[in-house]
């Protein structure tokens, strides 16, 4: 997301934020008085439960083991550098004898020192991706060798981020003859500075027999094609994405075809790039959350054309060298991305163990998948100018149930688990239709249908108590829910979301404590209770706006419904500010003198005989229930698109 639309977004919040304070201080303008530091205070606080600022930080020790087939430093989306790259990479002897060390010395030829560096020997014909050799006799003190499949000390990384003006080390080839190797290495000068996987040719001095490679390299087809929908549900299954699509309208899509004569599955994938997104991943998992999945990805549009198999080990993927699939196809065209390739009916994914990397140690993890899997779809940016792809922005979309991919079935799905859409439904409800009842009777309906009094109190404070405890129970519903799913991890998926909405529970809370404990309409503490009860019931309500505002903002959400619920939520305060200021009107027209009520009176004991009826209900109750019904309104138009997203 970038920075120019975060700082829209913060603006618009702060500019309702100061529009619904200055309403609160008119309202209570005669008995509450709001200085002009506790403006500035509450300014502040807000712009500190608004920013997310996180500061991220390199690998010092050096990168993550999983990047082996990456080598792409993710330092917070920076983009490797374009320019030539200034490292020199020098071969003693200048081409290889299998088994035979080579001595390598790698400088920047501007003197310049560097901190970090992640080499590997890579075939130059046939499997490129495969890392052969190993390396020996390398600089303890900032170097390490660690474990690439399927091979011992293929890779030489930094292992801390002192700067240094060269380093020189050994390489060990195969004793059989791998062919012509290039070297592939990033070298990282700074953290914003560096140069992805330049190269440096090695070519082979020998007359043995060229050993190829174990897993031969997939052919990746770039020609023209496209995807039938109009066979989903007869002749293959599919997957769409969101509720509301049927094929190339939607965001993202999949497709699977059990092959009974070839035991394998034909999987197509597809991705509406109309937001710059360039790789579109298919998940099998267990259960409906990331960690421990297979997954095989198609990146495509502004950078480089591949398929890759990965897996994810937690909250990120990992890449794989490409062992089991086939068949590969993929086309990039209007904004779209088109990937097509097979899979054997059981899939297996590596998983390395780096405790010693003096051996090769793996242990393998299959999929079979003619059982019933959970399907996971995600999407997202990869690194600039490359194939490397980075965490998505948005949720990932996940199969309501587990999937047997042998039925020929479409099957429709949200990013958001049910427990989610259920946390979200009550808090919409709660806060803006709920909430907004509590607010408007306790301010503009205290003398409607006065000699109505049902339970011995005046039905206005009923209606006012049982809105209230519906907002109570609604809210503490969907804390339990969401943490039910969540638990603690609420923290990282949703901050400052969760802390701000804690806030407004927090005063939810001391409102029902103080209404249980309000002193009596000759109490001397009385006019100081209506007014902090006003004003802290005023304070949640804002507060639990703010809270939806947050929520809306929350990375991994469907942009879509970023703007939707920010242009739902924006119309809401507009209209719930409106209608204050209606109300209040209508109150002047209707104010009787010498009323003077107290605002909790709620005995009803200087209401009028029965037989007087005031004419001026009916309109005044045609005009609360146009409101609840424009609430209404504005609660479905919010809670829609969490089911459909």
């Amino acid at each position: 997301m970038s920075g120019d639309i975060r700082s829209n977004r913060i603006g618009v919040l702060c500019l309702l934020l100061k529009c619904t304070f200055a309403h609160v201080e008119h309202i209570m303008r005669r008995e509450f008085w709001i200085s002009q530091e506790t403006k500035m205070a509450i300014g502040y606080l807000t712009l500190i439960l608004i920013l997310d600022i996180s500061e991220v930080a390199g690998y010092g020790s050096g990168p993550p083991l999983s990047t082996c087939f990456t080598q792409y430093p993710k330092h917070k989306g920076t983009a490797t550098q374009t320019s030539d790259s200034p490292f020199l990479v020098t071969f003693n002897p200048t081409s290889y004898i299998p088994g035979q060390d080579v001595t390598i010395q790698v400088k920047d030829s501007t003197g310049t020192e560097f901190v970090g560096l992640q080499m590997a020997a890579r075939r130059a014909t046939d499997n490129i991706q495969e890392i052969v050799g190993r390396f020996v006799d390398f600089p303890e003190n900032k170097t390490k060798a660690i474990n690439c499949y399927a091979g011992v000390q293929n890779m030489l990384v930094h292992a801390n981020k002192e700067p240094v003006t060269e380093l020189t080390f050994k390489w060990r080839p195969p004793v059989e003859n791998v062919g012509n190797v290039k070297f592939i290495t990033t070298f990282v000068r700074s953290y914003k500075e560096f140069w992805h996987m330049t190269e440096a040719d090695l070519a082979v001095d020998s007359n043995a027999p060229l050993i190829p490679s174990k897993y031969p390299a997939v052919p990746l087809s770039l020609r023209p094609m496209s995807i039938d929908f109009d066979a989903c549900g007869d002749d293959k299954g599919c997957f769409y994405y969101p509720r509301y699509c049927s094929g190339s309208d939607c965001l993202v899509a999949a497709t699977y075809m059990h092959r009974d004569t070839t035991n394998d599955f034909l999987i197509e994938l597809y991705l509406n790039n109309d937001k710059d997104d360039n790789w579109v991943s298919i998940g099998f998992s267990s259960d409906e959350m990331m960690g421990n999945d297979a997954s095989i990805t198609c990146t495509g549009g502004v950078g480089l054309m591949s398929v890759q198999e990965g897996w994810n080990p937690a909250q990120y993927n990992e890449r794989l060298l490409n062992t089991y699939s086939s068949d590969h196809e993929i086309m990039y065209k209007d904004g779209k991305i088109t990937c097509r390739y097979v899979v054997p009916e059981i899939i297996s994914v590596y998983k390395i163990d780096q405790a010693n990397a003096s051996s090769f140690q793996a242990s393998t993890t299959t999929w079979n998948l003619m059982d019933d899997w959970y399907i996971m779809l995600a999407w997202g940016k990869a690194m600039p100018g490359s194939n490397v792809i980075t965490y998505h922005a948005d949720h990932p979309v996940v199969s309501s149930d587990k999937v047997d991919m042998t039925e020929n079935v479409i099957i429709y799905s949200s990013t958001f688990h049910v427990l989610v859409q259920i946390h979200a439904t009550l808090m919409i409800i709660a806060w803006i239709l709920f909430a907004g009842i509590v607010v408007i009777i306790s301010r503009h309906y205290r003398d409607w249908m006065e000699n109505s009094k049902p339970c011995g109190s005046a039905l206005w404070f009923q209606i006012h108590r049982g809105f209230a405890l519906l907002v109570v129970a609604s809210t503490l519903t969907g804390i339990i829910v969401i943490f039910a799913h969540y638990g603690t991890g609420i923290r990282d998926m949703a901050t400052p979301h969760a802390y701000v909405g804690l806030a407004a529970v927090s005063l939810v809370g001391l409102q029902m404590i103080c209404g249980v404990l309000r002193p009596g309409l000759d109490h001397s503490l009385r006019p100081v209770f209506n007014y902090g009860h006003r004003f802290s019931a005023h304070a949640a309500h804002i507060l639990a706006a703010l809270t939806m505002f947050l929520a809306y903002d929350i990375d991994y959400i469907n942009r879509d419904m970023q703007r939707h619920g920010f242009i739902t939520l924006s119309v809401w305060v507009g209209v719930q500010l409106f209608w204050h200021l209606m109300f209040e009107i209508i109150k002047r027209f209707r104010s009787k003198p010498g009323k003077g009520s107290d605002s909790y009176n709620i005995d009803g004991n200087e209401l009028k005989p029965e037989d007087s009826v005031n004419k001026q209900d009916c309109p005044h109750t045609t005009t609360l229930i146009t409101y609840v019904l424009t609430l209404m309104a504005l609660c479905a138009a919010a809670i829609v698109p969490v089911y459909i997203y």
